[in-house]
């Protein structure tokens, strides 16, 4: 009894490396979709694709205005850090040169001058009418007229005496006159030590030559160091009609006197 081969099916089998068959149900969808826009018009086919590009342009516009939004809240955020920046050493400036911190409570104001003891004050220098030796003088130091005793006081810087043999006596460390206004202290001191006003032997001599002028200014340095300014706003000469003395001088001066 032969032997009959079994029969070999003419299916031939799929490629080796290709995937799966579609199935059949997804055959026939495709199948039907290709041939319903095949069987649509020109027109038809026109209309379907702008409407379906109208709708991703849609969707795109939509997201664009999110997108946006979310660059500027970023950015908002990004502002409202602080940036960090190296800490700058105290005391230095841009160039790098170490400067001290200004201190705005601190005002730069010129040093004090002299203080002034008294201003405009007037004191009187007169001729004792007596026939006594008496002696008439001023302390400028203390601003004080006296007259009365015959001994000179040694605090004062300026006197008359009535006697044969005195006039006008100076005590004082620089006196100088000055026909000129004197306006401050530094005026006055530069005329005291320019010199010039000194003790006058008599009164003949003293009327003859009198170095104190109605309008002049004297600048006087006393022992104690301080600066006078002395304008001199009256001189009055006097016939006495005595043997001892025929003249008499009287002065009035208005004073300032400043501390060095």
């Amino acid at each position: 009894m032969s032997s009959t081969p079994p029969s070999q099916s003419n299916t031939p089998n799929p490629p080796s490396g290709s995937g799966p068959a579609p199935l059949p149900s997804q055959q026939s969808r495709l199948g039907r979709a290709k041939g319903w826009f095949s069987g649509l018009s020109e027109a038809g086919k026109i209309t379907l694709i702008v409407a379906v590009m109208g709708g991703a342009f849609g969707v795109i516009n939509a997201f664009i205005p999110v997108l946006a939004d979310s660059g500027k809240d970023d950015k908002s955020e990004d502002a409202s850090k602080p940036s960090a920046q190296a800490p700058k050493a105290p005391g230095l400036s841009p160039s790098g040169s170490s400067q001290p911190p200004s201190d705005p409570s601190v005002s730069e104001e010129p040093p004090p001058g002299p203080r002034v003891v008294y201003e405009g004050r007037t004191l009187k220098l007169r001729t004792p009418r007596s026939n006594n030796c008496v002696t008439s003088a001023v302390d400028f130091d203390r601003g004080q007229a006296t007259t009365g005793d015959e001994t000179t006081p040694d605090d004062a810087e300026i006197a008359l005496q009535r006697c044969i043999s005195f006039g006008l006596w100076m005590n004082t460390t620089s006196a100088g006159v000055s026909t000129a206004p004197v306006k401050t202290e530094q005026q006055c001191l530069e005329y005291a030590n320019q010199g010039g006003l000194v003790s006058v032997d008599s009164y003949e001599q003293l009327r003859d030559e009198d170095p104190i002028r109605r309008g002049s200014t004297l600048c006087l340095v006393t022992a104690e160091g301080r600066i006078v300014r002395a304008v001199v706003q009256e001189v009055r000469w006097s016939h006495l009609d005595e043997p001892s003395v025929e003249w008499a001088v009287d002065y009035t001066f208005k004073a300032t006197v400043w501390e060095q």
